[in-house]
C-alpha cells in the first residue's frame, strides 16, 4: 500500500495554484463523476479515470481498479486500516500515531478481531 498525504504539513499553495483549482471546479468540471450522462458529468468522469490511469502506470500498477480515490486523508486510512486488516493480523503501532489510524486499530482490537502492540519508543521494543 502507498499513502500520500502533503496536505495535512504544506505550506500554503500560491494564488496561482487556487486560481487554477477554483477554475477547474467551478467551470471545467463542476459536475459529479459517474453521477449523470449529461456531458459535464461525462467530462468529469473521463477526467478522473485518465487520472487514475496515469497514476496506475506511474507506479507500475498491474490492476488499475487498485487506484482509489477519497474525499480526505482520515477516509483513505479508514478505508485501508478495515479493508486491509484481516481477523488475526497483529498491527504494531506506536503511542504517536495520529488518530485517524489509532482509533480505527483499538476498535479492531476492542472487538478482538485482532492483536496490538504498542511500540515503546525509547526502546524500540513493543509492550
Amino acid at each position: 500500500m502507498i499513502y500520500l498525504d502533503n496536505s495535512a504539513n504544506t505550506n500554503h499553495k500560491p494564488l496561482s495554484v487556487k486560481i487554477a483549482v477554483l477554475k477547474s471546479l467551478c467551470h471545467r468540471f463542476c459536475a459529479n463523476p459517474g453521477r449523470s450522462s449529461h456531458k459535464l458529468s461525462l467530462k468529469s468522469g473521463m477526467v478522473v479515470f485518465n487520472t487514475r490511469e496515469i497514476v496506475n502506470n506511474f507506479f507500475n500498477n498491474d490492476d488499475l481498479n487498485n487506484v482509489i480515490f477519497t474525499a480526505s486523508c482520515t477516509e483513505a486510512l479508514n478505508t485501508a486500516i478495515f479493508g486491509f486488516l484481516q481477523d488475526g493480523d497483529n498491527v504494531i503501532i506506536t503511542g504517536n500515531e495520529h488518530n485517524s489510524v489509532a482509533r480505527p486499530v483499538f476498535f479492531l482490537e476492542s472487538k478482538k478481531r485482532l492483536p496490538l502492540q504498542l511500540l515503546n519508543r525509547k526502546t524500540n521494543k513493543t509492550q
